[in-house]
């Protein structure tokens, strides 16, 4: 048996969340990461549109994501995470969400016409990125968002790249240009790109119907 686990295994989510809002080193890689996806939805979000959560895990970004749109799709493939998640749209009496067990890239089921796909912290444990941006951009509609978030191929992420290692999860380091070339080739037009606490690089691109992939 090899060292790392599988992108979706061995993920507790309580643990995850104590790390993220306990921790300093957490909780402030959230609340950047946070400031940059809100201000992109806020930009453009409206009552009525639907979303897609991709790699939900414990629903910081389905919440956020249902309080703000008609509906959202929310897809994960840890069993603890999504029922972690499901007891949390209890509490908080989100009923506007659909929980779906599913991974990247999407199989063309879940592909929903959605206004806006969000996929945070997800993306640095797959494997091929041209694959995985495609996938989403196919869940979104013309003219709709895709966010995504990746770790940038810098001296900064080195340190959270070794703590990934000792937590038994390799992850890619993405330099602009592979992200450049897979939002191109999906369709997507980028509209920014934001490196937050060093370690999370948040793109906001908007489908078209151009792209070698479509």
């Amino acid at each position: 048996m090899g060292w790392y686990q599988s992108d979706w295994q061995g993920w507790h989510p309580r643990r995850f969340e104590w790390y993220f809002t306990r921790t300093r080193v957490g909780k402030g890689v959230r609340e950047q990461e946070e400031s940059g996806v809100v201000a992109v939805l806020d930009s453009f979000l409206a009552p009525s549109h639907r979303a897609a959560d991709v790699g939900a895990g414990t629903g910081h970004y389905t919440s956020l994501l249902a309080r703000r749109c008609a509906s959202v799709v929310a897809i994960e493939p840890s069993p603890r995470m999504r029922g972690y998640l499901r007891q949390r749209l209890a509490a908080e009496e989100l009923s506007n969400v659909r929980l779906v067990a599913g991974r990247l890239p999407v199989p063309p089921a879940l592909e929903c016409d959605v206004d806006v796909v969000v996929c945070v912290g997800v993306l640095q444990y797959i494997w091929d990125l041209q694959v995985a941006v495609a996938s989403l951009a196919a869940m979104v509609r013309p003219g709709g968002r895709v966010i995504f978030s990746v770790t940038p191929a810098s001296r900064g992420a080195l340190w959270y790249a070794c703590q990934e290692h000792l937590g038994r999860r390799r992850i890619r380091l993405r330099s602009d240009g592979q992200i450049l070339e897979a939002t191109d080739r999906a369709g997507l037009a980028v509209e920014s790109m934001t490196t937050f606490a060093g370690v999370t690089r948040l793109v906001s691109a908007t489908s078209s119907t151009s792209g070698s992939w479509r």
